[in-house]
């Protein structure tokens, strides 16, 4: 088909809508030229497709003031293969409008362009779209994107576009444990992913695994970050804190030690929350009660929003194993953490702690039916995040039925 038949086809099409609507509501073109401050010349070349190459900047006013579905004219656009750059404005106007079906036509007719390079508008897009807000948009626009690259052979975008897909995945509460496979998928590409987007890879990995309770795999992803991150010292700190916490829930408290020493040698600061907290819960392990609990209390006061409910938790732990229970009551009237609403989902995980080790207080005192609450809004607050810590309040919650 020659361009000169397509260019005849494209302009024909749009000048039908605009003369439709026009006559629909009973304008003329003077009408129509004074409503919008565009000549009468101009209008009347653009309906009898006169104009070869209407710019989008002339026609909105005319579909604004004839009430055109924007997404008609740029249907219209798309029935031949306009400009890279009229493709890039129409992408903005269709991701404004929130149209899933155009976003997706637009962006493919972006990347089937010959004007480019594949690799070029691939990577053009991907930076587009990474300014996106609407995470179904986002989504959407990821997913062509990288189901294009995997059809053109382009591995090194199709890993970044599956390490994205995976972050958001991860987002998502009711996918987050669906959203560890794609993880587990993307780490086939990992090495061919820019060096700091492996670290970002292997980072959310480690704390994933933690947080659905798969400790070995958690420490396996840790013990990866570290080999990568030469020392960078926000990422080694993040993965010895990680592999202490992993081991320390496998009861593998020499390992635990050995992170933790690692974590201390390059911290700047012993009066860090983790370090206090990583050194208490060592002492608790080793048999130091009384120096565990004079260290997680100086924790507690010292802590920030985001460890007030891992030291209170760990508190909790060792009263109710020395069934200190005036203790517990005491510390509940601090009023400080039950204000705290969980946003991480280390946040949701600790609070769902939190309201488990309540209801083994309550159900300690015969107060069942306190007791009963607690593990039901614990379960609220583990939602998917962390089963094997579900499982166990459901299993206290089915004894409490069976024996109150």
């Amino acid at each position: 088909m020659s361009a000169s038949f397509q260019d005849s086809m494209y302009y024909v099409t749009i000048g039908e809508i605009i003369r439709n609507y026009r006559q629909q509501a009973n304008l003329s073109i003077t009408q129509l030229a004074h409503m919008t401050r565009i000549s009468k010349g101009v209008i009347s070349k653009i309906e009898n497709a006169d104009t070869r190459r209407p710019e989008l900047k002339t026609l909105k006013p005319i579909v604004e003031q004839l009430h055109i579905p924007y997404t008609e004219i740029i249907e219209a656009y798309l029935l031949v293969e306009p400009r890279l750059e009229i493709l890039e404005e129409l992408l903005e106007d269709a991701l404004r409008l929130g149209n899933l079906q155009l976003v997706r036509k637009i962006a493919l007719s972006y990347l089937k362009s010959p004007q480019e390079e594949t690799d070029s508008l691939l990577r053009k897009l991907y930076e587009q779209t990474q300014q996106v807000k609407d995470n179904v948009l986002k989504q959407a626009l990821y997913d062509l994107m990288a189901q294009y690259a995997r059809d053109h052979g382009l591995l090194q975008h199709l890993a970044q576009l599956f390490l994205q897909l995976y972050l958001m995945a991860q987002q998502k509460e009711a996918d987050f444990e669906s959203a560890y496979y794609l993880g587990k998928n993307v780490l086939f590409y990992a090495s061919l992913l820019p060096a700091e987007q492996q670290i970002q890879l292997y980072q959310n990995m480690s704390m994933h695994a933690y947080l659905l309770c798969r400790y070995d795999e958690s420490i396996v992803y840790s013990q990866q970050l570290l080999q990568m991150t030469q020392r960078k010292h926000a990422h080694t700190l993040y993965a010895y804190s990680t592999l202490f916490y992993s081991s320390y829930a496998l009861e593998d408290f020499q390992r635990a030690k050995e992170a933790f020493i690692c974590y201390s040698q390059i911290s700047r600061t012993s009066s860090s929350e983790q370090f206090r907290l990583m050194r208490a819960l060592l002492e608790y392990r080793v048999g130091n009660k009384a120096t565990a609990i004079r260290q997680l209390k100086k924790c507690l006061t010292l802590a920030s929003r985001k460890t007030i409910q891992l030291v209170v938790n760990q508190l909790i732990e060792i009263y109710l194993d020395y069934d200190h229970v005036l203790n517990i009551a005491s510390l509940l009237e601090d009023q400080s953490f039950w204000s705290i609403q969980p946003e991480t989902y280390l946040e949701k995980r600790s609070c769902g702690h939190f309201y488990r080790l309540l209801g083994q207080y309550y159900q300690r005192l015969g107060e069942y039916k306190q007791a009963e609450q607690s593990y039901l809004h614990s379960l609220i607050c583990y939602g998917d995040y962390h089963p094997q810590g579900k499982q166990e309040c459901l299993n206290r919650l089915f004894y409490l039925y069976q024996h109150r």
